[in-house]
């Protein structure tokens, strides 16, 4: 997915718009329109990739590129927080030659003719599927208004809470049953995608292990298996309780800790 969304990103940008003739409406379109969310402005001045920049790299990126629209700009995250996250700021101008309605991210705005509109905003890739990075993304626009408009700030019917993952409360969830610990971390949280199968499978994994854990006595042939199929199930879970479900769970741990560490508030508009 990396290469894949650097490639097109640079080169299907910038933002199509296509007309809706039926309704007279134009609609915005982008080669990641489900990942993205976006603004439009006819005030320059509200558009700074110094300011996409400090909000990105309150929640753990850097820059490491530019492309090769008017302001484009590649983003990584940082090492120790997941090199595989990417989010990318751009921004598009666009001149009406007809007053128009356009429709951007489902809202739909009247654009007066000649006038230099700014098209602007993130598409995120956090490999957790489409609705996850449209959500990020949305919470970075969120983050990038809360800078620059205080009256979007100050309104609170604009946000929402987000609970605060504890590191030491899923431990205890996933050592309790892996199941249980993914549903800790599953339980309102828009920034973590396949809940329902990570749930399920981490649950069935459990399940499984039971089987030589207490059946290992019955259906063991000798003495010897009686003992060391209990034993191999034993151990096979505790790697899994030690290894593969913390493994995946410190990656929803981060990206918990990193939104609550940034101090921006949580948009309203997230999908659950």
């Amino acid at each position: 997915m990396n290469t894949l969304f650097k490639i097109l990103v640079l080169k299907l940008f910038p933002l199509i718009v296509i007309s809706q003739e039926a309704e007279k409406v134009y609609e915005v379109k982008s080669p990641f329109s489900k990942e993205s969310s976006y603004l439009i402005t006819s005030d320059s001045t509200q558009v700074s990739s110094e300011i996409a920049t400090k909000v990105v790299t309150k929640l753990g990126f850097s820059e490491y590129k530019k492309g090769n629209t008017s302001i484009s700009i590649f983003y990584r995250g940082k090492e120790n927080f997941s090199s595989g996250f990417e989010t990318f700021f751009s921004v598009h101008k666009y001149k009406p030659l007809l007053d128009i309605k356009l429709k951007l991210n489902d809202s739909l705005k009247i654009l007066s003719s000649d006038t230099m509109y700014y098209i602007y905003g993130f598409t995120t890739s956090l490999k957790d599927g489409p609705i996850v990075d449209e959500n990020y993304s949305k919470f970075l626009m969120s983050a990038y208004r809360q800078e620059i408009d205080k009256e979007y700030f100050e309104n609170e019917n604009n946000f929402t809470k987000i609970i605060e993952k504890d590191r030491s409360k899923f431990s205890r969830c996933n050592w309790l049953n892996m199941g249980y610990g993914m549903s800790y971390l599953a339980k309102d949280n828009p920034f973590m995608g396949g809940k329902k199968f990570a749930i399920i499978s981490f649950y069935i994994v459990e399940a499984a292990h039971y089987i030589p854990i207490f059946g290992g006595p019955f259906f063991g042939r000798t003495q010897k298996d009686k003992i060391l199929i209990p034993f191999i199930g034993i151990s096979s879970l505790i790697l899994w309780k030690g290894t593969c479900s913390v493994f995946l769970g410190k990656r929803y741990l981060k990206i918990n800790k990193a939104v609550h560490d940034s101090g921006y508030k949580v948009p309203i508009n997230l999908e659950y």
